[in-house]
């Protein structure tokens, strides 16, 4: 799945001059995106679904070193744009969602691209014992944004 996503990542930039180099925020594997889309105007869609509260939380990549120090930098670059601060650990509890703002940040931010990051969350999905009000996702969404923006 990664490769394909990372190939389609390539893909949907290809069109666009980049000013980062995509090798600055991509690890070997790359993300694995839930779909990716470019309309005709340009405008570039990350799309992350989560069916269940575990998934929300996520701990640390265990990607190699040389990939751990590049998806570091990734996260510290985004959070020092965003004014998030540095000592909050960004890496750690809910990695993968600061994943998908960093490539957004660098998308945005340092290619000056049209993009948008969507997070789609699924109500009552029960194969996986999934919320089954909105209000569930709100506070574990809210409790994830007190814990990176402290």
């Amino acid at each position: 799945k990664s490769n394909k996503d990372q190939r389609q990542l390539q893909t949907t930039m290809e069109p666009f001059a980049h000013t980062a180099s995509l090798s600055t925020v991509l690890t070997q594997c790359g993300p694995q995106w839930d779909a990716l889309g470019r309309l005709e105007d340009g405008r570039i869609f990350l799309v992350e679904a989560k069916a269940n509260l575990p998934e929300l939380a996520s701990p640390g990549s265990a990607a190699s070193e040389p990939s751990k120090t590049l998806i570091l930098r990734s996260l510290s670059e985004c959070q020092v744009y965003l004014g998030v601060d540095a000592r909050i650990d960004w890496a750690r509890q809910y990695y993968q969602y600061c994943n998908r703002l960093a490539h957004l940040c660098w998308l945005r931010v340092l290619n000056d691209l049209p993009t948008f990051l969507v997070f789609v969350y699924f109500l009552n999905a029960a194969e996986v014992s999934g919320p089954r009000s909105i209000a569930e996702w709100k506070n574990a969404i809210k409790s994830m944004y007190a814990a990176l923006h402290r």
